[in-house]
């Protein structure tokens, strides 16, 4: 293999692959050994979402409030979870996923060819997935936040935004930290009340 094309190779590996993901987001919840990761391809052209109602999943006062309201309204079943649950959502190949990875995995949603993006399907197939019974969201609910990045620590992490970026690291479901490193500054959280429409104050919507 001559020099050109080995350059070329690692151009079209590394190249594209920081292409897709700068044209992605979602955001991870992590609460004890609970995981949930939703995925968002948003490599759409110009003219507009492929999908349409995809802006439950762009604007965090959607499916991302949602989902804290319902996890913290159900701490006591999501805090025992040992489930790793990976959402995808395809504005470009118009396609919805819901799987747990773990501890078996199984399949709660795959549609493919949409047209229209159902956010009550998904809601509702995250409930059937998460075990909760009560699928309302509340009207308000509550989160924490840290006065330093939480990179460095054992908590149950928000994150919202682009995968992999510098996203703020500062926002938590709980108030748990736990560290190994004992000289390092533990953080002082606020725990903060907030509602479908005072979350955006926090959290800025997927656009790329």
């Amino acid at each position: 293999m001559t020099r050109s094309i080995k350059y070329l190779l690692t151009f079209l590996l590394f190249g594209l692959s920081s292409a897709v993901f700068a044209e992605g987001g979602g955001f991870r919840f992590n609460y004890n050994k609970f995981n949930l990761y939703l995925e968002f391809n948003d490599n759409v052209p110009e003219k507009g979402d492929e999908v349409t109602g995809m802006g439950y999943i762009r604007d965090p006062s959607g499916f991302f409030y949602d989902l804290i309201s319902l996890i913290q309204a159900n701490q006591e079943t999501i805090s025992r979870s040992k489930q790793h649950i990976y959402i995808r959502t395809d504005n470009l190949n118009q396609a919805i996923w819901l799987k747990q990875q773990e501890p078996v995995s199984k399949w709660f949603l795959k549609l493919y060819n949409l047209k229209h993006f159902d956010d009550k399907l998904l809601l509702q197939s995250t409930c059937k997935a998460l075990n909760i019974k009560d699928c309302t969201p509340p009207d308000s609910t509550y989160i924490y936040v840290s006065d330093i990045p939480l990179d460095n620590h054992k908590v149950d992490l928000i994150e919202f935004g682009c995968f992999p970026c510098s996203n703020e690291l500062r926002f938590t479901l709980t108030d748990r930290c736990s560290s190994g490193d004992t000289s390092a500054r533990k953080p002082t959280f606020k725990k903060v009340m907030v509602t479908r429409k005072t979350i955006q104050q926090y959290f800025q919507k997927l656009v790329w």
